[in-house]
């Protein structure tokens, strides 16, 4: 009682067809994906090679500002030195001023040691008549 299962009539007369048919599908959804890969592929390669342009132009404006940061810091150390230069002249001035200052009143103390010594020997002279006119009344 063995039986043998043999295909269907439909199998045998279509068979051919629609294997063919599902061959030539799955053919055609390969070659479909295999497209889609490529140009997935092909944009990210455009993709990088306008972020590596980017790059590079974004690299060219970095440089061009950092010259321009450099050469405002120049401006600004100038400026900053200048400022200092003007301050140390003032500082000069004010310096010789005072010095002048110091060497009249130098000479105004030596004037009134002068003074002073004199007046010291005027009040020993004074001092010594003093003591002579006390003296003989005693």
């Amino acid at each position: 009682m063995s039986e043998s299962h043999e295909p269907g009539w439909i199998w045998k007369i279509f068979g051919g067809t629609i294997l063919a048919m599902v061959s030539l599908l799955l053919i055609t959804l390969f070659n479909t994906i295999n497209v889609n890969i490529n140009n997935a592929k092909q944009e990210a390669v455009n993709a990088v090679n306008e972020l590596k342009s980017e790059i590079r132009e974004n690299n060219q404006a970095l440089d061009s500002l950092k010259d321009r940061v450099s050469s405002l810091e120049n401006n600004e150390t100038k400026a900053k030195i200048e400022a200092l230069i003007l301050e140390l002249k003032r500082v000069e001035t004010d310096i010789i001023s005072r010095h002048e200052r110091v060497i009249s009143n130098e000479a105004s103390v030596n004037s009134l040691k002068e003074d002073v010594k004199t007046l010291k020997a005027e009040i020993k002279e004074v001092n010594k008549e003093v003591a002579k006119v006390e003296k003989p009344s005693v």
